[in-house]
């Protein structure tokens, strides 16, 4: 069976941006997160986790959270739902905001300028 994800790579300058937004499942997000620890310099993730995982939450976004504590230097989760992420995570640089916008203020306040990749993961409504 061939499973597809939509990563998409835009680059702005320095900053390499992958988007995959469409949609988030533990394989997908595991495999953007191998994508990312490729990149250059520092890398940088905002989510706001997945959702739809049943009895299954807790446990994928445990999994996923010692990957992402391996991979990315900056996390800032977006949603009540990424606190499943966040309390397995240890990383000096967590952050939490309520929504995609104050998301994207933190990470223009915090970004130096340098290499850096930032990823994208999920597009749930601020409100999920």
């Amino acid at each position: 069976m061939i499973k597809l994800i939509r990563l998409e790579l835009k680059r702005n300058g320095r900053l390499t941006i992958i988007n995959d937004t469409y949609n988030s499942n533990p394989l997908g997000f595991e495999m953007a997160l191998d994508v990312l620890d490729l990149m250059e310099g520092d890398k940088y993730l905002i989510t706001p986790g997945m959702v739809e995982l049943g009895n299954q939450t807790e446990s994928e976004h445990k999994n996923l959270a010692l990957k992402i504590e391996e991979t990315c230097d900056v996390v800032i989760l977006t949603s009540d739902n990424a606190k499943h992420i966040g309390k397995h995570l240890t990383n000096n640089n967590l952050f939490a905001v309520e929504s995609i916008a104050e998301a994207m203020k933190l990470f223009n306040r915090i970004y130096d300028g340098k290499r850096a990749t930032l990823l994208l993961e999920n597009d749930l409504p601020d409100n999920y």
